[in-house]
Formats: structure tokens, C-alpha cells, sequence
């Protein structure tokens, strides 16, 4: 009767956990309860002991053998509420139960600790996947890399080093690269007895234009860098097994890799997300040219040369993304496993496949942009066309209307017989009025009637035949011929 009430119970055991009933709770699991059961929120009886701070009581759940990393409807696991509500036994205690640390990022440990940004994390895990978590103020790293050589092979530890000051504290000849703005670089050391020290860096973006203008600029980052070393062995099966045991980074993961692939891999993602918040953000740039275009309204000469940088700027990040893709796929076709080289080469065709797309919409909202200005500058130039020729057509009425009374007044001053005696002012009017008219009626006469067509297309015929006449003539006299 109790085995078949226990397959069909899905709620006494959280309420018992819920409750802190911790000698119950041992009475079910002696029993044989099935923990597997899980609650309308997908939680299991770990995550309501850990939401309740029942420390015993996970405790027992985890010796039972409950699933330590099952994840509830939100995707939490045990491991990642403790980090949330900062309770750090229960951290410990799930490190200490193996429990996975994938997918909890660096903030999140120093949060969980109360630690500063400037501390180092490191986290290890022993032969026997337990773990621990700890952390490294910056100016002791010195002395702790001195236990971390004594100890070389004993566990697999992660440094996160926040910061360029922390790995320059680091006394790692092998960490330290010659770095260059926007490049990625890879490195490999052979120490020898099958042993290997990997650098990975990319000092990507980096401000590398100091010119003044409202064009893009890339933003200044810290560089990216991992380091990682690892040992070849031979197996049981007499092949070559290799692992990695100390690794250093500043990325945001803090979890172990598995090996070194998975490591280069974490680095590579996180390349992708620089690339994509730098495609953001000039996306944001060319939103806001479009907006100061209207405005401008084809005016501003700057817009047209802001733009024309931006197209540069986007050609070099091309460039760019081709060099990384390139070195990323040469470092893998070299120093990768055979197993996880697809993997990679597919994370790296997906790095510039994906931010190729995005460079490509970026040159054609440039292209699309300065059609748009064009316009706007075609435009205006029509308007000044329009205006002046607005005004040459008012100055060519004021022309045709003084012209007129300017050659009338003229005659009174010339020493014409006519005029001799000083005739009256009033003629004056007479003859501006008959030089007016006279104008007005030869110019109607041109409007209304294909005088002029009439003039060219006669002309047009007797000026070649005329010419020709001429020229024969000019021959006939030069060669003596009557």
C-alpha cells in the first residue's frame, strides 16, 4: 500500500522539505520515494530546500542520489538559486557534490561573495569533479601562481583575470603578447615533455582613429585573451590523450572548459557578441544621420563627408572580420582535435557569415544615405536654378523696358541736325514711347510667328552653298584656271 501510495504521490515530499521536516524527509527516502517528482514549477525537492535554506535537508536529498543539475521552468539549477539568494553553504555544498557550473557567469560568483570587480576568480575541480570556488585580491596573484606551479596536475583551475593590470601581474612569460588595435593573434609554446602553453588575444574593438567628426569610431575595449595549458599522455588503449589542466581568461564565463577546443570555443563567442555589439552600435550611428538628414536638408557638407567615412569605416571592418575568421580557422586546422574541429570551424563560419550579413547592411544604409543626400542636393540646386533664373528673367524686363528709353535719350545727347534747337522734354517721351513700341512689336512678332526657325532654316541652307561658292573660287584663282 505505501509503494503504491509513493508512486503516485507528487507532493509530500515538498511539503515535508518545505516544512524543515528533515526526519520525515529521511523516513521517504529510506523508503525508496522517487525524487524525480517535480512540482508545478518543474522544481524539485533540492530546489525547494535551497529556496527555504534547509541545508541538512539538500544535504540528505543529495546523498539519496537527486539529480543535483536538474533545472526547473525558469532554467535554474540548485547551483544557480544559492548564487542568487547568496547562500554560500549551499554553494559549497553543491561544489562540493560535483554540481555543474555551466552557464553562471563571472559577475554572478563575485555577487554571490561580495567581491570586488578588481578580485581574480579561480575555480578548480579535483580528480574527482568536486570543486571549489575562491578568489584572489590583485596583488597576491604573484605568490598564488607559485602554489599553482607546485601543483601543476593535482586539479583543473580557471583565473578569471579581470583586467590588462592583472595579467601583467601574472608572471607568465607565455601570457603576455605583443598586441596589436583590432587584430587577433594565437600563439603556441612546446615546454616540452608533451607539454603545451596556448595564448589566444584579440584586442577587438579598439579606437584606432583620432580625427574629429561625428563619423563612427570604434569603441575602446579591454583586449579578449585565454591561456591555457595542457598535457599529452598516453592511454590504456595506447593513444595519445590530452588534457588541459590551468587555464586564464577575462571572459564573462565562469565555468571550467572541458579542454582546450571548448575553451577556444567560449573565446570565439565571445568575439561574436563584440562583433555583434559593434554592428549594433553603428546601426544607432547611421539611425542617427538619418534623423540630422532631413534637418540638414541636403546643406550640410559635413552629413556627405561623415557618410563617405562611414563607407571606409565599413570596408576596414570587413577587413578586419576576414583577418579573424582567417586566423581562427588556421589556428584550429592546426592545434584543434580532430573531433571537435567541425565544431569550431563551424562557430568560426558562423562568426563571419553572421557579421558579414550585418557589414553588408551597414554599406548598403551608407549607399541608400547618400542617395538620399544626393537628392537633397539635387534638389536644392534646382531651387537656385529656378531662383536665378527668376531673377535674370526680372532683370531682363527691367533690360527690355530701360533699353528702350536709355537709346531715346542717348539720341537728345548726340549732334544730331534734328535736335539742334533743344526741342521740347516732352519729345523726349515721344521717342521713348515709339523705341518701346517699336521693341515690344518686334519682339511679339518673334513670340507669335517662326520668324527665327524660318531665319536659321534659310540661312542654315545658303551659308554652306555660299561657302563652298567661296572656296571654289579661292581654288580657281590659286591655280590660275579662268
Amino acid at each position: 500500500m505505501v509503494e503504491l501510495l509513493m508512486s503516485k504521490d507528487l507532493t509530500t515530499m515538498h511539503l515535508l522539505v518545505k516544512n524543515g521536516e528533515l526526519s520525515l524527509v529521511k523516513v521517504l527516502v529510506a523508503t525508496g520515494y522517487n525524487l524525480t517528482t517535480r512540482d508545478s514549477r518543474n522544481q524539485s525537492a533540492l530546489h525547494i530546500a535551497t529556496l527555504f535554506g534547509h541545508l541538512e535537508i539538500a544535504s540528505v536529498l543529495i546523498s539519496a542520489g537527486i539529480e543535483i543539475n536538474c533545472k526547473d521552468d525558469d532554467g535554474n539549477t540548485p547551483l544557480r538559486l544559492a548564487i542568487v539568494r547568496k547562500s554560500l553553504k549551499f554553494i559549497d555544498l553543491f561544489l562540493r557534490s560535483s554540481a555543474s557550473t555551466t552557464g553562471i557567469q563571472v559577475s554572478e560568483w563575485r555577487d554571490a561573495y561580495d567581491r570586488k570587480v578588481s578580485d581574480i576568480v579561480r575555480l578548480g575541480e579535483g580528480m574527482s569533479a568536486k570543486k571549489t570556488i575562491s578568489f584572489i585580491e590583485n596583488g597576491a596573484i604573484s605568490s598564488e601562481l607559485g602554489q599553482v606551479r607546485a601543483t601543476y596536475g593535482v586539479e583543473r583551475r580557471l583565473f578569471v583575470l579581470p583586467n590588462s593590470e592583472s595579467w601583467q601581474r601574472v608572471q607568465l612569460g607565455y601570457l603576455m603578447l605583443p598586441l596589436k588595435l583590432n587584430t587577433l593573434h594565437t600563439s603556441v609554446w612546446d615546454v616540452g615533455n608533451g607539454i603545451q602553453n596556448f595564448v589566444v588575444v584579440a584586442w577587438f574593438p579598439a579606437c584606432d582613429d583620432t580625427s574629429v567628426g561625428k563619423h563612427f569610431k570604434m569603441p575602446g575595449r579591454e583586449p579578449l585573451r585565454i591561456a591555457w595549458r595542457t598535457a599529452s599522455t598516453w592511454g590504456t588503449d595506447n593513444k595519445t590523450v590530452t588534457t588541459s589542466s590551468d587555464h586564464f581568461s577575462n571572459l564573462s564565463n565562469g565555468w571550467l572548459p572541458r579542454d582546450g577546443p571548448d575553451f577556444f570555443a567560449h573565446f570565439l563567442d565571445e568575439l561574436g557578441k563584440r562583433w555583434r555589439k559593434v554592428c549594433d552600435l553603428a546601426d544607432q550611428h547611421l539611425t542617427d544621420c538619418r534623423l540630422d538628414q532631413p534637418q540638414a536638408k541636403g546643406e550640410s557638407r559635413e552629413l556627405i563627408s561623415r557618410l563617405a567615412q562611414d563607407a571606409q569605416t565599413w570596408a576596414d571592418l570587413r577587413r578586419k572580420l576576414k583577418d579573424h575568421v582567417r586566423t581562427a580557422q588556421e589556428f584550429v586546422k592546426i592545434h584543434g582535435h580532430r573531433s571537435d574541429n567541425q565544431d569550431l570551424n563551424n562557430l568560426i563560419e558562423d562568426l563571419g557569415l553572421t557579421n558579414g550579413r550585418r557589414i553588408d547592411q551597414l554599406e548598403q544604409a551608407v549607399r541608400d544615405l547618400l542617395q538620399l543626400e544626393f537628392a537633397w542636393v539635387s534638389i536644392n540646386e534646382a531651387y537656385r536654378s529656378t531662383s536665378l533664373a527668376t531673377s535674370m528673367k526680372r532683370l531682363s524686363w527691367v533690360t527690355f523696358i530701360f533699353l528702350p528709353a536709355m537709346f531715346a535719350s542717348s539720341l537728345f545727347g548726340m549732334n544730331v541736325s534734328i535736335l539742334k534747337d533743344d526741342p521740347d522734354w516732352r519729345w523726349f517721351l515721344i521717342a521713348g514711347a515709339i523705341c518701346l513700341s517699336s521693341t515690344m512689336g518686334a519682339w511679339l512678332i518673334f513670340k507669335c510667328y517662326p520668324i527665327e526657325a524660318w531665319l536659321q532654316e534659310k540661312v542654315g541652307q545658303r551659308l554652306p552653298s555660299a561657302t563652298k561658292s567661296i572656296q571654289v573660287r579661292r581654288a580657281s584663282k590659286g591655280s590660275g584656271i579662268p
